[in-house]
């Protein structure tokens, strides 16, 4: 189906969805809400969404690259302990943050009833640029050697695990021993003997 060219509009349709999702849930949230919500008629909304999973669908792409745009500067540099924590932090800082839309990311991927990613052909330039830096690094000796593809499903495993666990942690003892055997897991995988030492 065309879509009309008017991204500020779809744009506001995507937040009036977003945040009915989070206030309602998406089950009580209907179209009509998301319509009167964004300000638009109901019939409207077919012109840019075929429905709420599509809606789904597009905020969790959003966040997405959201996450991709913050973190693409940390992996561009895996080679140390320091660099991993860097990156763990940064994923539990973001699952503090977009702990409600975390959960519609999640929807989607029931919604849609199929894993997220592919894990023999990540799509996109995101994936193909972060498969790029995992690539250097590991040609350069900074990280230990694995197929791209299956690294980056790995780390998706973990970032998930990372948003699914942050909400649960009760107190900052709680959040500094989960982040260190994150960063003590992620270093005795990816990091060559010698370098992924525990302080």
């Amino acid at each position: 189906m065309s879509r009309p060219a008017d991204p500020q509009r779809r744009e506001t349709i995507l937040q009036a969805a977003m945040q009915l999702f989070q206030e309602k849930g998406y089950s009580e949230t209907r179209l009509s809400d998301i319509a009167e919500r964004a300000g638009i008629v109901t019939s409207t909304l077919y012109l840019y969404f075929d429905s709420k999973e599509a809606m789904v669908q597009a905020i969790a792409e959003n966040l997405l690259r959201t996450l991709g745009g913050q973190l693409l500067p940390l992996l561009e540099n895996l080679g140390s302990r320091d660099d991993l924590e860097r990156c763990v932090e940064k994923f539990m800082d973001f699952a503090t943050e977009k702990d409600r839309l975390l959960r519609l990311w999640r929807l989607d991927s029931g919604l849609r009833g199929v894993p997220l990613f592919n894990i023999r052909s990540p799509q996109g330039p995101l994936f193909q640029k972060v498969m790029r830096l995992l690539e250097k690094q590991m040609d350069d000796g900074m990280l230990n050697r694995y197929d791209p593809a299956l690294l980056i499903h790995i780390c998706i495993g973990l970032a998930r695990w990372i948003f699914e666990s942050v909400p649960l942690l009760k107190d900052e003892q709680e959040r500094m021993q989960f982040r260190n055997n994150c960063v003590d897991w992620l270093c005795n995988a990816l990091l060559p003997c010698g370098t992924a030492v525990s302080v």
